[in-house]
């Protein structure tokens, strides 16, 4: 699990987040504001597995919102270093927009 800091709003946040991961070929769910949840996945093909990442938004102060960031992917093996890699590169992606 990555965490990232960013000093907005989590309504701000969870809106910026929609656009990056649709930029990057992602399918999101709707934003569940009772647990303050995003899922977002994206199919697999022919050399890629499918992956899906995880969003947990905790409002920190009033402008100070904290994001937990985990990934999953399949595959036969499983491999948490590429699930890591990934993590941080969804989080790197996000720090560069905000």
């Amino acid at each position: 699990m990555e965490t990232a800091l960013f000093k907005c709003g989590v309504e701000d946040v969870v809106m910026k987040l929609r656009e990056i991961l649709a930029r990057h070929g992602f399918q999101i769910t709707p934003f569940d504001d009772k647990n303050k949840i995003v899922k977002a996945f994206r199919y697999g093909n022919w050399f890629r597995r499918p992956e899906y990442l995880l969003f947990e938004f905790s409002g920190m102060r009033n402008s100070l919102t904290r994001v937990d960031i985990t990934a999953s992917i399949e595959r036969k093996k499983k491999r948490r270093r590429a699930e890591e890699m990934m993590e941080e590169k969804i989080a790197t992606i996000m720090y560069r927009h905000f």
